[in-house]
């Protein structure tokens, strides 16, 4: 099911309820069960509204437009918040690991333990690379994959780079995908350096 045609029936109930509701008022019947039952559509349809809106601002507008899709045509099943919730960055990232991800990304969902366990640690912040911050990120840093990290460097390595990036991921012969602990070591090791 699509979030256009559940918004349609979520709509048509509430118009549906609502007008034997008013019908049920003027004949005078007890009509406290459908106000009751008008009530809930209507909080599901706002519910709704409130999760399609963040589900927008956290990315899902670029998912509908990647696919050739607007947002409304896009399956329900897609508005599901178990992946990865985004951090805010501090002011003063010198120092920091940042992890970029996106909604949709199979890469992501194979390594998705690790990348939280990583986030688990001090400093160190996931960003969805289709949110407005991760936009900005995306070009700063490069970065070309996800799911990848940037060590923002405290001090610049001799007088030129400000950041190291990463890959978070390989994939072997057979397609597996594991997590690349040689890049995540290394990503670690420059951040307790305090390079």
């Amino acid at each position: 099911m699509t979030i256009l045609a559940l918004l349609l029936i979520l709509i048509i109930s509430a118009v549906i309820f609502g007008a034997v509701a008013v019908i049920a008022k003027l004949k005078k019947l007890n009509a406290i069960p459908l106000f009751i039952l008008t009530a809930l559509v209507t909080i599901g349809l706002i519910y709704l509204l409130i999760l399609m809106s963040v589900a927008a601002s956290h990315g899902m507008k670029t998912l509908a437009a990647v696919k050739g899709e607007s947002m409304v045509n896009m399956p329900v099943s897609m508005l599901s918040f178990e992946g990865f919730s985004e951090d805010k960055l501090p002011e003063n990232t010198k120092g920091a690991i940042i992890i970029f991800v996106k909604y949709g990304c199979p890469d992501c969902a194979e390594i998705a333990p690790t990348i939280r366990d990583l986030a688990a640690y001090d400093n160190v912040y996931i960003i969805h690379s289709t949110s407005p911050v991760g936009q900005e990120l995306i070009q700063k840093y490069n970065i070309a994959d996800v799911p990848s990290a940037v060590y923002v460097r405290i001090n610049d390595y001799n007088g030129g780079l400000e950041y190291t990036q990463k890959s978070l991921y390989t994939k072997d012969d057979l397609g597996n995908i594991t997590p690349n602990t040689d890049n995540i070591n290394r990503l670690f090791e420059l951040q307790n350096q305090q390079k």
